[in-house]
């Protein structure tokens, strides 16, 4: 199995989860290893922004089975919010990032999320770094660790998308959220 992220349109055979398509691997390039694509689907309104469009909360799901088949689309018991990138008090507002978090209806095996904040530039969208964090035994979880240090106080323009993981029950459910564009004179 390979997971892309999609662009504008689906082809036959594709499994929707969040912001993420799951092909079967016989439908894969032959000789291509297992990749993950930037973050391209259609850009935001606005002028000069450009990069995935924002996301709602979103429920976690199973991913595809590993008989080369689809499974069925479930959901767990968890969903996964994005919150929005903001100049952050504890680095006295010379940093920005975010506080992604779950929420589960029972405590879960695992939590884990894993953010990558980016800013966006004329040319695209400019990884500014990625940060992970987890629990287990909870059913909650918020990632407080997402802080990137302001250089600058040029206008840029930031957003963060947040996969998820968890474990519960003995299965593996993943969620993707991408939170709005925001834009403040903190740049890198």
């Amino acid at each position: 199995m390979i997971k892309v992220r999609l662009k504008a349109s689906l082809g036959a055979g594709l499994l929707v989860l969040g912001a993420l398509a799951v092909v079967p691997a016989a439908a894969a390039a032959p000789a291509a290893a297992p990749s993950v694509v930037a973050p391209t689907p259609p850009a935001p309104t606005g002028p000069g922004s450009t990069g995935p469009a924002p996301t709602g909360a979103v429920t976690y799901s199973p991913a595809p089975g590993s008989s080369g088949g689809v499974t069925p689309l479930a959901e767990g018991p968890c969903v996964l919010y994005p919150s929005v990138v903001h100049q952050r008090a504890s680095g006295n507002y010379g940093t920005v990032g975010n506080k992604p978090y779950t929420n589960c209806d029972v405590p879960v095996t695992s939590i884990h999320q894993s953010t990558t904040v980016y800013k966006t530039a004329w040319w695209g969208n400019v990884d500014s770094g990625t940060f992970t964090g987890g629990n287990s035994g909870e059913s909650t979880y918020t990632q407080k660790n997402v802080a990137v240090t302001c250089t600058n106080s040029l206008s840029t323009t930031w957003f963060a998308v947040t996969d998820g993981t968890l474990v519960y029950g003995g299965t593996t459910y993943y969620s993707e959220v991408i939170t709005p564009y925001n834009t403040y004179d903190c740049g890198t």
